[in-house]
Formats: C-alpha cells, structure tokens, sequence
C-alpha cells in the first residue's frame, strides 16, 4: 500500500517515522499553522499496534484507559450531560463523526459548514 504524508511538517514525519511507517512526502502548499479559535473534529493522542492490538500511553507510565483499567478494546465518549449526543448506541467511525460534529454545531462552531449528503 501506498502511504503519502501531504505536509511539510517535520514533526509529523517524525512521528511516522518514529511509528515505522515507510511513506512519501507530497509537500504542498498551503499554511499548515493553526488560527486562533481553531481546532480539528477529532484529536489523535496515541497508536495503535496492529500485532498486539495495543495502544501506546500517552504519559509515562499512564495507559490511555483513563484509570480505569484493563484493556483498550472498547471505545467509550464521556460526555457532559447538558451537551446532545445519540441515546442509540454509536456505531462507527462516521456515526461517531456524526455525533462529534453535532456537539460541535451544539457548542457554536462548524456553523453553515454542510457536508457530502446534507442539506443546506
């Protein structure tokens, strides 16, 4: 498989590196700094190992279960009771991006941004 980093970012091929990842760089050109009150859908803090289905911490010594033991096999969203998210369970990773994306709506942000298959 074909792995192309599209960015300039040093650090992010670093990182790739780092996690034994062969890829290409494809630099182009546009400004990769954040804006103020920016910030993307979903942040990434860890990896996951394909050959033993385990996650890496995030601290020394501090698994990403968030204390709460055992193994990081099944995914959970701590969510503020005054903020919506699906009674149903979520299923996936679009249905995930779909609840993510309405809290962002529900908090002010992403406003008149429509995605593929929304209506305006």
């Amino acid at each position: 498989m074909r792995f192309v980093l599209a960015s300039a970012s040093p650090r992010r091929a670093e990182l790739l590196r780092a996690a034994g990842y062969e890829f290409e760089t494809l630099i182009v050109d546009l400004d990769e700094r954040v804006r103020p009150g920016e910030a993307p859908d979903i942040y990434v803090n860890s990896l996951l190992d394909p050959g033993t289905d385990e996650v890496a911490a995030f601290e020394g010594l501090v698994g990403c279960h968030g204390g709460l033991g055992g193994w990081q096999d099944r995914a959970c969203a701590v969510v503020p009771v005054d903020v919506p998210f699906p009674e149903e369970r979520v299923v996936g990773a679009d249905a995930m991006h779909v609840a993510l994306r309405d809290i962002l709506r529900h908090l002010g942000h992403r406003q008149g941004i429509t995605e593929p298959g929304e209506e305006s």
